[in-house]
């Protein structure tokens, strides 16, 4: 187990994180069932099927907590079949809470990451905003004030193009701004 936790961490995770992350857990798995097969007490490793899962789902997202089960239940039952301390039905168990707790976490997580996206969306339109009041304070007329408000809105809208109706003189103007 020491050996694979020097591994992954000499490793080169950045390219793959989402393929590392369900090796690591696949890992962690095997190495749980090891100890069962060792010789350790279930009651002592069972819980860490839930932190294994619960990691899994913090790290990788939806549905990965999900998609390892399987082999959760493998680990968390071979040693009880081949004579272990424990049962079948405890492992199992284990894994099916290990596994809900996995996916509650892995949607929280994403709702926080997803939160977090549109804070920042607003919270940069709102600095726009505010640069773009300065502006529009430092203007020298009309024309040139609207068409910071056109930039302004456009960068807050993210829109490609801004038109403006400019009255110059009794007469409606479009314009574009870019």
């Amino acid at each position: 187990t020491a050996l694979g936790g020097i591994a992954a961490l000499r490793a080169r995770w950045s390219e793959e994180a989402t393929r590392a992350g369900m090796v690591l857990t696949a890992g962690a798995y095997v190495a749980l069932g090891v100890a069962g097969l060792a010789g350790g007490s279930q009651a002592a490793y069972g819980p860490l099927f839930v932190v294994v899962a619960a990691w899994c789902g913090l790290a990788l997202g939806p549905f990965y907590a999900l998609k390892l089960a399987p082999l959760g239940v493998a680990c968390a039952t071979v040693p009880a079949w081949l004579g272990r301390p424990g049962t079948a039905v405890t492992g199992i168990g284990a894994v099916a809470v290990a596994t809900i707790t996995g996916e509650i976490f892995a949607r929280l997580a994403d709702r926080v990451r997803r939160d977090a996206r549109r804070d920042a969306v607003r919270t940069r339109a709102l600095e726009r905003l505010t640069a773009g009041q300065l502006e529009l304070a430092r203007a020298t007329d009309a024309r040139q004030a609207a068409n910071i408000a056109a930039v302004v809105a456009r960068d807050i809208l993210d829109a490609g193009i801004t038109t403006v109706a400019l009255d110059r003189e009794g007469v409606r103007d479009r314009k574009s701004v870019v």
